[in-house]
């Protein structure tokens, strides 16, 4: 095993680790009654809150050693390995979305409306409120944890796809345009989605289609123009007249 597979392993075994560390807080504190996120209300919930954001960033800062490990790994398909560069770069942003939740709002740091919470994931109306079935984000205003869900969830979902075009198309100008639009297009639908949640609208407006819609039109444009410029290249590449030996003296 070479040195960057051995860190690779290192990287993946560190980060199950801290997931385990966050899985536990947050289910033993729901458990007992309580939240866990925000939660700076006692001395015992800053504990766990700062525990909680250790190891988050600690996974954070580890997943981006992973990928600096993964990013040129000769063993990956060129296929695998551009929807892998893209699956990181948006999944490391889409943890990083969630330290923008973290600071507190206006509201909860003054003295008449304090009730031990210190950040939320809602924008313009109170967590917990009415939500979509089974994920939970806002129905009536604007929710960080959708494209904090998004990006995180790159990390499969790139890299699924990437696999499934390798086998369904033959041409690789073919497969790597397409992986580059879907990054694209994913990418475009974080950000669309981040700043709906910071005008304080829900996921259900609207305008979600709209940004959706536009974000695929965006990711089919630049996978065209890529695999033309990749076609375009292969021709020249294809044409150059083969440069003459010298001869020997």
């Amino acid at each position: 095993m070479d040195k960057q597979q051995k860190l690779a392993r290192w990287m993946g075994n560190l980060i199950g680790a801290l997931l385990v560390v966050e899985l536990v807080v947050i289910i033993g504190l729901a458990a007992l009654g309580t939240t866990s996120h925000f939660n700076v209300s006692t001395p015992f919930h800053i504990v766990m809150w700062s525990v909680m954001a250790t190891a988050i960033s600690a996974v954070w800062g580890a997943t981006f050693i992973l990928g600096a490990s993964l990013w040129n790994a000769p063993r990956m398909s060129a296929d695998l390995r551009l929807a892998v560069r893209w699956a990181l770069g948006l999944g490391l942003a889409g943890m990083g979305i969630a330290f923008t939740m973290t600071p507190p709002q206006a509201q909860q740091i003054q003295p008449e409306t304090w009730a031990g919470i210190a950040g939320a994931h809602t924008v313009g109306a109170a967590d917990g409120g009415t939500g979509l079935p089974f994920f939970g984000w806002s129905t009536i205003a604007g929710d960080l944890r959708v494209s904090h869900f998004l990006g995180l969830h790159a990390l499969q979902v790139l890299p699924a796809f990437a696999l499934i075009v390798s086998v369904a198309i033959a041409s690789q100008y073919a497969r790597l345009a397409i992986i580059t639009g879907l990054g694209m297009s994913y990418g475009l639908f974080i950000a669309f989605t981040y700043v709906q949640a910071l005008m304080g609208q829900s996921i259900v407006h609207v305008s979600t289609i709209a940004g959706l819609v536009l974000s695929l039109i965006v990711g089919l444009l630049v996978s065209a123009l890529s695999q033309r410029v990749r076609s375009n290249s292969h021709k020249r590449r294809l044409s150059l007249p083969e440069m003459k030996k010298p001869k020997k003296l």
